[in-house]
């Protein structure tokens, strides 16, 4: 298959173009397991068109903001409870994850460059292989199930004190929400190690949210 007969599968796989063109905001609720340190969070995660992200984490009675406004991506410090603007490695990923349905939809548009690599053998699974790379110069790997077309696996790289390291996201249980895919379950795996596991409770689509929420804090 070419890279455009895979991308439309994926598309139409996820919910076809007309139903995420009618998605404007996405809220999720969530419970993550942070499993070196035996931690569970519970997360609150909101996305609004165009490029806006914020989400609250509660941890053990602290809460920890992190916001992309579509200009500047901060955070808010769990020590002093004041926000600051997000180093730019950081910010780099937030950015990422205030595209609602990400870089391969209108990939073109958003300035992306995507190659099909190959097929490839993910843990048993025949997957696609597909590299982005952003107009930052940043680059990504994304697999796709050559048999259902979700995409399931990402590949990027991480600054870890001062090394790039490798970062693996599973996506899986995905279910469809008012006619688009959204996986329930993610997990983050570094160097190989299971960092986190993310269960969603709840998917909300297209509920009215204020552009204020993004704004830093003063």
């Amino acid at each position: 298959m070419t890279l455009e007969e895979i991308l439309a599968k994926a598309l139409e796989a996820r919910g076809g173009k007309d139903a995420w063109a009618n998605v404007q905001t996405i809220r999720l609720t969530a419970t993550t397991t942070i499993h070196q340190a035996g931690i569970e969070t519970d997360m609150t995660v909101t996305m609004k068109r165009p490029n806006r992200y914020m989400s609250e984490t509660n941890v053990a009675g602290s809460k920890m903001l992190q916001g992309y406004d579509g200009q500047r991506a901060w955070f808010t410090n769990p020590m002093t409870g004041a926000a600051e603007v997000m180093p730019d490695a950081q910010a780099a990923m937030l950015r990422d994850q205030a595209d609602l349905e990400g870089p391969l939809v209108n990939w073109a548009a958003k300035g992306n460059a995507v190659t099909l690599v190959g097929t490839v053998d993910v843990d048993g699974v025949k997957a696609y292989k597909i590299t982005v790379k952003d107009k930052t110069g940043s680059t990504k790997t994304l697999y796709i199930d050559a048999v259902t077309f979700f995409e399931f696996k990402m590949e990027t790289e991480s600054d870890a004190m001062g090394k790039s390291v490798l970062v693996e996201i599973y996506r899986s249980e995905f279910k469809k929400v008012n006619g688009v895919l959204i996986p329930f379950r993610v997990e983050t795996r570094m160097m190989g190690m299971a960092m986190s596991t993310t269960e969603i409770t709840d998917a909300a689509i297209n509920v009215p949210v204020d552009d204020a929420v993004f704004a830093m804090p003063k």
